[in-house]
């Protein structure tokens, strides 16, 4: 592990520099990403962020005015990255060259030194944020549209537990800068698609309850994408939708991925660990969102195995 200021350092004695987002993005690796690309071409630097999976739509706004300039990489880094695995098909490429991560995952496993990792932050745009304090370039109004997007979109609209009075520092710091951060609210919070809410009313209509319905598990099938015709852009945030049920502490979704594997998302509410649970199937997170990858198991079987590590987890009941 290496301090802020080293890692700082790092980066401004380097150049050819690649950001890489985790597959599956979210408002928080691409805002993190997309926030510490600009500042580093402000200083003068060669850099461009990439991700080995499909962006949402949604995020389009981010990528406005980007420049994404191409050159032979020579420094690569990770962010918002706990595992190489999390980088996807990119991962036969660059698992081996990754010279720098940064990220907010207590459950981080990538195995460098030139690591830096901060828990406590409540996206890993916070710890972006302090950087680019570090590199000495001003967060400009772009910039500070990556970074809140960041935070906004991994509290939940700050309204998780992860959200600390230095997140709301750091926001009110960000929107201090001339940017339009209602648009963005509402593109993040309000705005669905017909397909998302029918996938909503699907899911809903579908989920089953477990342990005195302390648990809630909704399964994403291909068919069901296919019936509704939601699309990446659509699955935004849909991970959330079991734990929103009053009385369920548990909220698992089991998403199946085109390749059969099945992506699993569990969200937690106080006392229980959500990484915990997805650490028994080789996966991390944070102690209220959590998820792994699984494959070789048909949704039926992967419920029955998931619901015996929470049945244990949930312990008394």
């Amino acid at each position: 592990m290496i301090s802020l200021e080293q890692t700082a350092k790092s980066l401004l004695e380097h150049d050819n520099i690649l950001l890489i987002a985790h597959v599956f993005p979210d408002g928080d690796t691409l805002g993190s990403c997309l926030g510490l690309c600009h500042a580093l071409q402000d200083l003068g630097k060669h850099v461009r962020m990439t991700c080995f999976h499909t962006i949402p739509s949604t995020f389009d706004y981010l990528f406005e005015g980007l420049d994404q300039e191409d050159f032979e990489e020579q420094y690569i880094v990770t962010v918002d990255v706990a595992d190489l695995g999390l980088i996807g098909v990119g991962e036969e490429k660059y698992g081996h060259m990754i010279d720098l991560c940064i990220d907010h995952h207590a459950t981080n496993r990538i195995a460098i030194e030139n690591k830096y990792v901060r828990p406590s932050a409540a996206a890993c745009a916070e710890i972006i944020f302090d950087l680019i304090g570090l590199l000495n370039t001003p967060i400009t109004p772009v910039i500070a549209a990556c970074l809140y997007t960041g935070i906004s979109t991994d509290t939940g609209c700050f309204r998780f537990s992860n959200v600390t009075g230095y997140t709301h520092y750091v926001a009110s710091q960000l929107m201090k800068l001339d940017y339009d951060f209602e648009t963005i609210n509402r593109i993040l919070f309000e705005e669905r698609s017909r397909a998302r809410i029918e996938l909503e009313a699907a899911l809903f209509g579908s989920m089953r309850y477990y342990y005195q319905d302390r648990c809630a598990v909704a399964v994403i099938s291909q068919e069901l994408l296919q019936k509704t015709g939601a699309t990446e852009a659509d699955l935004d945030g849909i991970t959330g939708l079991p734990r929103t049920i009053r009385g369920v502490l548990v909220g698992v979704t089991l998403r199946e991925c085109e390749d059969g594997k099945y992506k699993v998302s569990v969200r937690t509410h106080e006392p229980y660990d959500a990484a915990a649970i997805c650490a028994q199937f080789g996966g991390g997170g944070h102690v209220r969102a959590a998820g792994c990858t699984v494959s070789g198991k048909t949704a039926q079987e992967l419920e029955q195995e998931m619901l015996h590590v929470i049945k244990g987890v949930l312990g008394e009941i």
